[in-house]
């Protein structure tokens, strides 16, 4: 399976939950709205890996598509 380089986009968000528990101005005493910022931060987060996931789903090759060298491969073992 070919690897993309958007496919390196998931390091940041799996970095930055990894990392919260040890980032100063993240796990803190200070508050935003009565709530801690590390919620903020995990909150914020969450919803950037769902965009980075559907950034990679919608650049990825379907299975179904004539172009797709796997298809290609695949309907021609099925022709035999």
């Amino acid at each position: 399976m070919k690897t993309n380089t958007l496919h390196y986009l998931l390091i940041v968000p799996v970095a930055a939950l990894i990392l919260a528990p040890l980032l100063p101005f993240v796990n803190g005493p200070g508050s935003l709205f009565g709530v801690p910022v590390i919620l903020f931060w995990v909150g914020g987060w969450a919803v950037a890996t769902a965009a980075f996931l559907y950034v990679l789903y919608s650049k990825e090759i379907e299975l179904d598509d004539e172009d797709s060298p796997i298809a290609e491969s695949q309907t021609e073992g099925r022709n035999s």
